[in-house]
């Protein structure tokens, strides 16, 4: 089952640049859209992801989540893994770091991780285990500049057709349910079945553009897709659903949510079921972001994990996320809840195994032996 959910990691991309546009928009555009008319499913789909206006979303709630269930195959991710992240965001302006307020949980597999990260504009904040930590204002000035200097060197995509991705050709007999809620929204909902080749294809369109999206832990993704592992993944994938709400009013996206059942092509027993669930409520409602309060200075986190370092900047916490579980979506993980804390040569040595296993899941799950013993 493990070579299945290599072959499916690519997806993650995809997952994380629905997040990124949904949860994105550009501040200078004016609020609103078009309104849904009519119950054509692929004239709201149009509306949704490549109508005209302007759809502006400088803040809300997001909250997406993630369950993956593996069986058979000898998966290393036996039984249920769910992954959580959510939190308020308010935007600053174009180029500037946002007010956010994310928690991210993990677990499955052993592992029961809970972590989060907090902007308040001028001061940065991590949280691991229940704990807050603040950031030196150094380090977090040099997140802050590098944030700046990415955004002018590189526009972060507002909408799906800037992607070069379109979500609305991958559904086969759509359905509309006009009477639907997200939140408060009233929603229009647009369900049905998941052409995968053509949602293959959009997730080649992405590889070929991972690095200049902004989304961390990407230099490990292949380019594109072989024909081989196309195949492999058409053939793995057994029934695949989606459900699409977007706003009654405005035609802007409120949620997606996939479901995929695949089972092992080579005969192995093994199964997987994925589910990914993306909602945004409170759109453009001003979000207050508070300082937490009793947090620790951020050394006694690194202190506690071995002192990883070489972190120039909030940037370097990927291999800190990777620690604690705040890592990406593919499973990385860190040491279960109440493990001892390792020495700086067993953090040292995860933190390079963590690297080594790149998008391998199943290589990621054995990293922990290095500090749980």
């Amino acid at each position: 089952m493990q070579r299945i959910l290599r072959h499916l990691a690519p997806l993650a991309l995809l997952i994380a640049a629905l997040a990124l546009v949904a949860c994105g928009g550009g501040d200078e555009a004016e609020s609103g859209g078009t309104a849904v008319e009519g119950d054509d499913a692929q004239a709201i789909l149009e509306q949704t992801f490549a109508g005209e206006g302007d759809k502006k979303v400088d803040s809300g709630v997001f909250d997406l989540s993630m369950t993956i269930n593996a069986t058979g195959g000898g998966s290393s991710l036996e039984g249920p893994v769910d992954i959580a992240l959510a939190g308020p965001f308010q935007s600053q302006g174009t180029g500037k770091v946002p007010l956010f307020d994310i928690d991210l949980s993990f677990e499955g597999a052993g592992q029961n991780i809970q972590a989060g990260a907090t902007s308040t504009g001028d001061k940065g904040f991590v949280n691991f285990m229940d704990q807050e930590y603040v950031v030196s204002d150094e380090i977090f000035q040099q997140f802050t500049t590098g944030f700046e200097q990415a955004s002018e060197e590189q526009e972060t995509p507002t909408s799906f057709a800037e992607l070069g991705i379109s979500p609305q050709d991958w559904l086969t007999d759509p359905t509309v349910d006009q009477e639907s809620s997200v939140g408060d929204t009233d929603t229009v909902k647009v369900s049905g079945g998941v052409d995968i080749p053509k949602m293959l294809a959009d997730v080649n369109v992405l590889l070929s553009q991972a690095g200049s999206l902004g989304i961390p832990n990407t230099g490990q993704l292949p380019t594109k897709l072989t024909e081989e592992q196309i195949a492999m993944v058409e053939e793995a994938v057994k029934e695949a659903t989606v459900e699409i709400d977007t706003g009654k009013d405005d035609s802007i996206l409120r949620r997606i949510a996939f479901t995929l059942a695949a089972a092992d092509p080579e005969g192995s027993g093994g199964t997987a079921d994925i589910a990914f669930d993306l909602s945004l409520t409170e759109l453009n409602e001003d979000q207050e972001i508070a300082e937490p309060e009793d947090a620790k200075p951020f050394d006694e986190l690194l202190g506690q994990l071995g002192g990883l370092g070489g972190l120039g900047g909030l940037g370097g916490l990927g291999a800190l996320g990777g620690a604690t579980g705040g890592g990406s979506a593919s499973g990385s993980s860190g040491s279960a809840s109440g493990a001892a804390a390792p020495d700086a040569a067993g953090a040292e040595a995860y933190a390079q195994c963590i690297a080594d296993a790149g998008q391998d899941t199943a290589a990621v799950q054995e990293c922990a032996a290095l500090i749980t013993g």
